[in-house]
């Protein structure tokens, strides 16, 4: 397995797109894809079976800037094939893309407080994956997803400080 940034690799970002339809419940916005191919931050990281384009798991992220001016990173999506969970590959591409958090935040001056997801209520594996990766519970939102339930999505942080 190898880590590889979707950052102007446009046959991964489509294989990543491919291997979220088959693994999401819901889909993340085209944009989001977009976004992540012209990322001059390289915060979009995908595992692939090595020398090739096959997607064992992949994460799209992005930095955004928050009310009251705080930049923060918004996981947009983690998910890692079945066949291929709890063998590491979700650890390894949130260690990746905290060490890249880490990296903009000291290299490029980027005053980054925290990395930030929601994660449906029900998703009792994803939950507890991130609180082992460092994750904290910070709210809930009800009515967030239309299409699962419960309809409440969980938002959780990873503090850079």
């Amino acid at each position: 397995m190898e880590l590889r940034c979707l950052t102007d690799d446009g046959a991964l970002v489509r294989a990543v797109q491919k291997h979220n339809l088959g693994v999401l419940p819901v889909q993340p916005p085209s944009f989001c894809y977009r976004r992540a191919e012209k990322d001059r931050y390289r915060l979009s990281w995908a595992a692939v079976t090595r020398g090739t384009c096959i997607v064992r798991g992949a994460a799209v992220a992005e930095l955004e800037l928050e009310r009251g001016g705080q930049r923060t990173v918004q996981l947009r999506t983690l998910a890692v094939s079945p066949q291929f969970r709890r063998q590491g590959v979700g650890r390894a591409i949130m260690e990746k893309l905290i060490q890249q958090v880490k990296k903009v935040k000291e290299k490029e001056g980027e005053d980054i407080q925290v990395v930030s997801l929601h994660v449906h209520a029900g998703n009792d594996e994803a939950l507890a994956f991130y609180e082992a990766q460092g994750f904290v519970r910070k709210a809930e939102i009800d009515d967030y997803y239309r299409h699962l339930e419960p309809r409440t999505a969980v938002v959780m942080e990873f503090s850079l400080d």
